[in-house]
């Protein structure tokens, strides 16, 4: 065998193992870019879920929060027109004391002091109440006109044992809940 010979069976040889490398590194880079792709695909698709969750998550805090306001916008609203009716309510009461319904009242919660209380009373009314309270009561009820209400009357024992208060103001306080409750029927 010749030199020649020897060196074109060489370069053969190499150029045989060479290709036997490049098909093994062509099928090695392609392993590795299924791979590649395969983990890409993995990592987006996970990404995708964890980016969904993450919004949805956010999305629920988001009407979440928004309903949170909502119920409080509507509660300082009925609490604003609660406190406008009541204040309404007050000037209605105001006007109620001249006219003559008030007088029925006021007969109604002196009957009801004297069956509860006796006719051994001290009667605390408005100044301008006691006229109409002396020509309903016995001249030995005893009558203090200093009391600042809207209306009514406070009724007390004279051994100061008992007494009723039958003030507007007393009557709304004892019937919060309910007026509150009628106020927001009516509106």
């Amino acid at each position: 065998m010749s030199l020649e010979a020897l060196i074109k069976e060489l370069n053969e040889k190499h150029k045989k193992e060479i290709e036997a490398l490049l098909k093994e590194y062509d099928q090695k880079k392609e392993e590795i870019l299924k791979q590649a792709n395969e983990e890409y695909n993995k990592i987006l698709s996970q990404a995708q879920i964890q980016s969904k969750f993450v919004a949805e998550r956010e999305l629920v805090k988001r009407i979440g929060a928004a309903k949170l306001k909502v119920k409080r916008i509507m509660f300082e609203a009925t609490q604003e027109m609660l406190q406008k009716n009541y204040q309404n309510l007050i000037e209605a009461l105001k006007g109620y004391v001249n006219s003559e319904k008030y007088d029925d009242v006021l007969k109604a919660m002196l009957n009801y002091a004297k069956n509860k209380l006796g006719d051994d009373i001290l009667i605390k009314c408005r100044p301008e109440d006691k006229a109409k309270i002396e020509n309903y009561v016995k001249k030995s009820i005893k009558i203090e006109p200093d009391l600042n209400c809207l209306g009514g009357i406070i009724a007390i024992k004279s051994d100061q044992t008992a007494y009723l208060d039958l003030t507007f103001e007393e009557i709304l306080r004892l019937n919060d809940e309910k007026v509150k409750s009628l106020i927001m029927e009516k509106t």
